[in-house]
């Protein structure tokens, strides 16, 4: 038989644990708002926690994101003193905002952040519910084309601060096809000028086609080398004509009959080829004549391509 001082504390024990419960999941928080802003090789996380920080701060587990599944997975622990920040505008909430180093470029990692709080509230209450998850990229190198000419063609390459590898027209041995980073210097961006003779770009009559390679480590090449198709291509201009045309008078209600002078019958024009001056016969009008347009009447002395410039560097 059971004493009733046995029985009261079990009594009391079963309310005294759903009260714990309850006073824990009042204390845990959720985390809100969580971006993140990618660079070349460092991540800024951010969030939003409420004033109450964990006890033991947070946890960032993150993964490098390759084909077969996550890789190279660390640990990053968070505590109140790890740049986290007062939010002026809401008392009620903590702005975090964490850097992490040592990524690699245009690279897919994940990032989880997790409240670490204490024992005693973790036996009550699964944190693992409140984490949270974000997948970021982190910057490769981009190209674009700054200049088209029938020659030589610039090329802008973004590297990111200290790159000290190399870009250069693919198969070109020679080193006016390349440019060299200072790993040193801040530089952000670099100008590869392309003589197209001389670095074997392929030319043709609408366009240039150059291919380049961006590679970060000599001489070998990484999953971040890139390989970029700078095309340039030039379109026909529309040919504008301009002529004065000549009606015939009229007198007593008709046509005077007086054929046009010299003068009226020549209509001057620069060939757009030679740029020389030249003049084209005019047929003359009647009154039930139509005129065709100089392209259509003289097709021969039209032809002639004029060149602008469209540019674009893709990645291949």
């Amino acid at each position: 038989r059971q004493h009733p001082l046995e029985k009261m504390s079990v009594t009391s024990g079963l309310v005294y644990v759903p009260l714990m419960f309850l006073t824990a999941m009042s204390q845990m928080n959720e985390i809100y708002h969580l971006s993140g802003e990618p660079d070349y090789r460092f991540v800024t996380l951010k969030w939003e926690y409420s004033s109450q920080i964990p006890s033991n701060g947070f946890q960032i587990y993150y993964c490098e994101l390759q084909a077969w599944g996550p890789n190279r997975c660390r640990t990053k622990l968070i505590d109140d003193s790890s740049g986290i920040q007062q939010d002026v505008s809401d008392p009620d909430y903590k702005k975090v905002t964490v850097i992490i180093n040592g990524l690699r470029m245009a690279t897919n990692y994940s990032f989880e952040i997790r409240p670490m709080e204490s024992r005693r509230m973790r036996y009550y209450v699964d944190t693992k519910a409140l984490t949270r998850r974000i997948i970021v990229p982190t910057k490769g190198f981009s190209a674009r084309a700054s200049l088209c000419l029938p020659d030589v063609s610039e090329v802008v390459v973004s590297t990111g601060p200290y790159f000290g590898g190399r870009i250069a027209v693919e198969t070109a041995g020679e080193e006016q096809c390349a440019v060299d980073g200072d790993e040193s210097s801040p530089k952000d961006k670099y100008v590869l000028r392309i003589q197209h003779k001389l670095c074997g770009s392929r030319v043709n009559r609408t366009a240039v086609a150059t291919f380049i390679l961006v590679q970060e480590n000599l001489p070998i090449l990484t999953h971040s080398t890139r390989r970029f198709l700078v095309l340039c291509t030039f379109q026909p201009e529309t040919l504008t004509v301009r002529a004065g045309l000549n009606l015939p008078s009229t007198s007593s209600g008709g046509y005077s009959g007086q054929p046009p002078s010299d003068n009226k019958k020549i209509m001057h024009r620069n060939d757009p080829v030679t740029g020389h001056k030249e003049n084209i016969p005019v047929k003359e009008l009647t009154n039930n004549d139509v005129q065709a347009a100089p392209l259509q009447q003289y097709p021969d002395k039209f032809t002639g391509r004029g060149i602008s410039e469209e540019t674009e560097a893709q990645m291949v």
